[in-house]
């Protein structure tokens, strides 16, 4: 599929008012449109399930559907025709975290959400019968489950949900990498996977490459952490680049900007984030935050980073995913610190060799794109934990990188790759897309459990 090197945004945000309503907005390209929602008041069992939830360090997410008939009439017609006919709120995603673990039983409650497409629960008191509450939850499309009492058994229940389309239990050790992709296999949709690690292989990989754990400095005394949100006059203030007082800032579209060269006075910031404002270069002056250590520009409309790049040499992660870059950035590759690096959904065609200069890299996600090969100089990567090159025109890569020594998890879902050679095994954490084929490959060539 060729990528088109213009990119179309389409921005929603949505505003509560009151406990029945809110303000939608809605931008795609130079077209703006204000919703006024109103919900219908949901059940009692409902409302007490939410707030429980939330109580418990859920996160909850409603889902904002405008009714596809009104999009295009005018706007007054729209939200009259909102205002007579309240519609029913519909809860689509539900993340726990692991602050506040979940058990069994409070599972029970998802039987008054049974709207959920997304489910993402971390807890390790969650066992076989908490799972079989999910059965209440038959749109549930996306599942992501990770808990130290789960057994192959619970895998009979997903077996039951008709629109399940991508499953994740990567940590749940009860559970063998074998005997999942085994009943994954007999799944009617053949959703894509995210098998559990083999935990032996890991821990033994971990111990060879302990790696340097990245230390989060205290913002010092007298420093600020600016959020700011872009106007709708889509220019930064000036103000906020006279002063060289800022650790960490964050700049958030919904509007479109450019960063202007006196960005480069902000010597003294350590993290960076730029998301969602179209933003389409960066000045020559980006360079001169040499101490950068975090920077994050993803879903903008870069196609290059500038020369000065190369001097960024603090920088210890970097996002570029969903940007127009069309090759690999030269000057990334001067960056030896560099750890973890991401240019997801991008039009990249080809990693140079040169990518074994970055011999401190950890992870490396390259998926969404046009790469076609990986060059063998990848292999010398000595930290190399997670390489994701999913959805990639890529039909064979090379044998030496099944043999990495510190590889854990290589990611080839929706990859041109039909055939696993037998040196795959060698992999603790293999992720490819057609469950069937990887389910045979294991029990061809997984050692005996």
């Amino acid at each position: 599929m060729l990528r088109n090197t213009t990119v179309t945004h389409v921005i929603t945000t949505y505003q509560k008012s009151g406990t029945l309503g809110g303000k939608l907005t809605r931008i795609q390209e130079t077209k703006k449109r204000e919703y006024c929602v109103f919900y219908e008041e949901d059940p009692p069992e409902r409302i007490e399930a939410i707030r429980f939830f939330n109580s418990h360090g859920a996160r909850v997410y409603c889902e904002m559907n405008i009714p596809p008939e009104i999009q295009i009439i005018p706007i007054d017609q729209a939200n009259e025709y909102l205002r007579q006919n309240p519609v029913r709120r519909q809860w689509d995603g539900l993340y726990f975290s692991g602050a506040n673990e979940i058990g069994d039983a409070d599972l029970d409650r998802l039987r008054h959400l049974p709207d959920l497409i997304r489910l993402k629960i971390f807890s390790r008191k969650i066992s076989d019968e908490g799972v079989k509450h999910l059965i209440h939850l038959q749109k549930l499309e996306c599942i992501c489950l990770y808990s130290d009492e789960v057994t192959p058994v619970c895998l009979d229940t997903l077996r039951e949900l008709p629109k399940l389309r991508m499953i994740d239990m990567q940590r749940c050790p009860k559970i063998s990498q074998r005997a999942f992709m085994s009943a994954v296999a007999t799944f009617k949709n053949d959703p894509e996977v995210y098998p559990p690690y083999q935990p032996c292989e890991r821990a033994l990989r971990a111990r060879r490459n302990p790696g340097k754990s990245f230390v989060q400095r205290p913002r010092p005394e007298g420093f600020r952490s600016v959020n700011y949100t872009m106007s709708s006059s889509g220019t930064l203030p000036p103000e906020l680049f006279e002063k060289d007082d800022i650790w960490n800032l964050l700049i958030l579209g919904p509007n479109a900007c450019e960063l202007p060269p006196t960005i480069g006075n902000l010597r003294q910031l350590r993290e960076l984030c730029v998301q969602s404002c179209d933003l389409s270069s960066l000045p020559e002056t980006f360079g001169c935050l040499t101490f950068l250590e975090r920077l994050r520009l993803y879903n903008n409309r870069l196609r290059e980073l500038p020369p000065s790049f190369e001097n960024l040499t603090a920088l210890f992660e970097i996002n570029l995913d969903n940007n127009n870059l069309l090759q690999f950035p030269p000057a990334l590759l001067k960056l030896r610190a560099l750890e973890k690096l991401r240019m997801v959904s991008n039009g990249i065609t080809e990693i140079p060799e040169e990518i074994q200069n970055l011999q401190e890299l950890r992870s490396l996600s390259l998926g969404d794109n046009q790469i076609a090969s990986l060059p063998e100089s990848i292999s010398k990567l000595p930290h190399l934990n997670y390489l994701g090159i999913q959805r990639n025109p890529i039909k064979e890569l090379p044998r030496v990188i099944w043999s990495m020594p510190s590889l854990i998890t290589l990611n080839l879902s929706g990859s041109g790759i039909i055939e696993l050679p037998p040196e795959a095994h060698q992999i603790p954490n293999l992720i490819y897309y057609n469950s069937n084929r990887v389910s045979e490959h294991l029990k061809r060539n997984s050692p005996p459990t």
